[in-house]
């Protein structure tokens, strides 16, 4: 039975804590992987891009590459391409596939405690 049940991957520490400005740049994770995230305060605007951006998005905007308010006009076109584009609130939980571009920035005036772990199927 536990082959057939799914694998919390931990090896990797995923909370983060910031302010304002703060965030995580564009990026696509080495495995296709599930990720699970947990807001305990403040805001973070979070980007998912398509599958088919995995290879444009991050060599397009540069891989690494944190957004920061005021967004730029160049910045506001590539997070209109993404497919998911959420203004996450404290409590929220969502789920998105590290294989797929995504970002993260921290925005409100609070700190932001966010966490996140892996489900490998």
């Amino acid at each position: 039975l536990s082959r057939r049940m799914p694998l919390w991957e931990r090896s990797d520490g995923g909370i983060f804590i910031g302010e304002r400005g703060t965030g995580s740049g564009v990026h696509v994770d080495q495995c296709l992987w599930s990720n699970v995230g947990r807001n305990w305060c403040g805001f973070k605007l979070f980007a998912v891009w398509g599958w088919e951006e995995r290879h444009n998005i991050p060599a397009e905007v540069g891989k690494g590459r944190i957004f920061h308010l005021p967004l730029t006009s160049e910045e506001e076109v590539w997070l209109s391409r993404a497919k998911v584009l959420a203004l996450v609130h404290p409590g929220d939980v969502w789920v998105f596939s590290g294989g797929q571009p995504h970002t993260a920035l921290v925005v409100g005036d609070g700190l932001n405690i966010s966490a996140y772990e892996s489900l490998v199927p």
